[in-house]
């Protein structure tokens, strides 16, 4: 056909191995034969003779389009800040050093993998001209499938000798959108292998991330102060409202410089005409108060079109991917919005079945960013240096928005009494006698355990007494008699209802006379 002009017309019945039927072949080629006709009642069979061949014009076409080609679906973000080491290791990685032809960006969700990836889309763009540059988003087959068909309207010609391509997935998240499941393709069998391509996903994951590109894997954190700083005074209309440099500092700390977090409170104060130092106090008044703000949609013009904006929705779609793919995992994240989120020790989380599943739980945890082993700093290893020789224990820290948004996804998505109650009975099996050889141990679990007593919401009442009276007993010990009076006591009313001569409810009273000779169970 490339060489002979002609128009090929076929009829065809049997388009595919499920629609089979040889009734409808004398139809079809019938259909052909009446399509010829009315095509040279239109064009003249002469005409023809004088017609270009596809060769000649592909030929023609192909002088006349630019080789170079660009769909990036987003503009350049003009509120982005920096991240100049970020960006540095790409640039040095994919065009400088020329090491790797694939890279992952990996990090929690809200920290702007999306948008280095595409400032690094410009700034090739910018620097290597004879680079064409695709984006797809791999948030699911169809979105992929658009987005090839977005690109096919915008590539024209093959790349010549001498040109690159660079191709951006983003949201690599699903391992079974990525790389497919049982006889169903993943994107990944649709990538092309070539020499002149690079590639860079942008994932949650670092199990995904170490399988599209093995060792060649970019971190990304939360902002650096200054960067933070810059972002947030760019965000906000009124710049006076950074004047104070302390108050600054402490929203930022409360945001843990996560880029979404300070998008949504930029916009929360635009919109409020609101001060930061009112809007700290409203952050910290009541746990609901803090669950409405960080609940709160707002339009960015930076994020896909229907993609959650808010810090508490982001990552829904990581939890219900965790539990979907790793029960055990997401039963531990559960437990872990019940205590608190730093220093926690690795024996007091929820038991999931054998110790292997127990570490594949944990990495997943911390492939998805949700959580991390605990680094301390200079202060806090003289604060904890005596603790910590004692226990020899391994602690985790979970970050603290992912921490609440767990919260808030167990009571909108879960069973929040059934993970409190599942967590106090756990905590009551594994917290240590008040023998003062445990004192190290206890002292890790109690600001978790008095945290986990403080919910609000019913659990097994045996459990939680048998938890207050080890509390007790404990901080009495340590010599904290004021609080141990309160646990015990505590304790007593969670068993009131036992008999006067019931040999635990004897025992309580027990250790709140030797706690307090003035207090008594009533």
């Amino acid at each position: 056909m490339n060489g002979f002009p002609c128009l090929v017309i076929r009829g065809i019945c049997d388009y595919a191995d499920s629609h089979k039927n040889k009734q409808w072949q004398a139809y079809a080629a019938g259909t052909a034969a009446a399509y010829a006709k009315e095509v040279l009642s239109v064009i003249p069979a002469a005409e023809v003779a004088h017609s270009r061949t596809a060769e000649e014009t592909s030929r023609e076409t192909s002088g006349r389009v630019t080789r170079q080609t660009y769909y990036i679906p987003f503009s350049k973000n003009r509120y982005f800040v920096r991240r100049k080491d970020e960006l540095g290791v790409l640039k040095q990685r994919l065009m400088v050093d020329h090491d790797c032809q694939k890279t992952s960006i990996v990090g929690l969700g809200g920290t702007g993998k999306t948008q280095v990836a595409v400032q690094f889309a410009y700034m090739v763009k910018e620097t290597w001209p004879e680079y064409s540059i695709f984006w797809m988003p791999a948030l699911s087959m169809e979105s992929f499938e658009q987005a090839c068909a977005d690109v096919a309207k915008a590539l024209h010609i093959p790349l010549a000798a001498g040109e690159g391509a660079m191709l951006v997935l983003d949201n690599a998240d699903d391992a079974d959108i990525l790389f497919g499941t049982g006889q169903l393709k993943g994107i990944v069998d649709y990538l092309p292998e070539s020499e002149e391509g690079l590639v860079v996903y942008t994932t949650r994951t670092l199990e995904v991330a170490v399988s599209l590109t093995r060792g060649d894997v970019m971190e990304l954190r939360a902002m650096d102060r200054q960067d933070a700083e810059d972002f947030l005074e760019k965000s906000l209309i009124r710049k006076d409202l950074l004047c104070n440099g302390a108050t600054t500092t402490e929203l930022l700390d409360e945001l843990t410089y996560l880029p979404l977090a300070i998008a949504q409170a930029a916009a929360y104060l635009n919109i409020n005409s609101m001060s930061i130092t009112k809007y700290l106090r409203l952050r910290r008044n009541t746990e609901q108060d803090i669950i409405s703000l960080m609940s709160r949609e707002f339009r960015d013009g930076t994020r896909y079109r229907g993609s959650a904006n808010a810090v508490a929705t982001t990552w829904v779609v990581s939890f219900s991917q965790v539990q979907a793919r790793d029960a055990a995992a997401a039963d531990l994240l559960a437990s872990m919005s019940c205590i608190e989120s730093k220093a926690i020790p690795r024996s007091l989380l929820l038991i999931v079945q054998s110790e292997e599943r127990m570490e594949d739980a944990m990495g997943t945890l911390c492939g998805y960013s949700f959580l991390a082993k605990r680094e301390t700093n200079k202060r806090e290893e003289r604060e904890e240096a005596v603790a910590q020789a004692e226990a020899e224990e391994e602690c985790f820290d979970m970050h603290r928005l992912v921490h609440l948004a767990t919260r808030i996804w167990t009571i909108k998505y879960g069973n929040a009494a059934e993970v409190i109650e599942k967590a106090v009975r756990h905590t009551a099996n594994v917290f240590p006698s008040d023998d003062y050889a445990n004192r190290a141990v206890w002292r890790a679990y109690l600001p978790h355990v008095l945290r986990l007593l403080g919910n609000k919401l019913d659990s097994d009442r045996e459990k939680k007494s048998e938890l207050c009276l080890l509390v007790g007993q404990c901080l009495q010990v340590d010599g904290g008699i004021r609080e141990a009076v309160k646990w015990l006591e505590e304790c007593c009313w969670v068993r009131g209802r036992l008999n006067e001569d019931d040999s635990n409810r004897l025992a309580l009273q027990h250790e709140l006379g030797c706690s307090s000779p003035s207090t008594f169970c009533r």
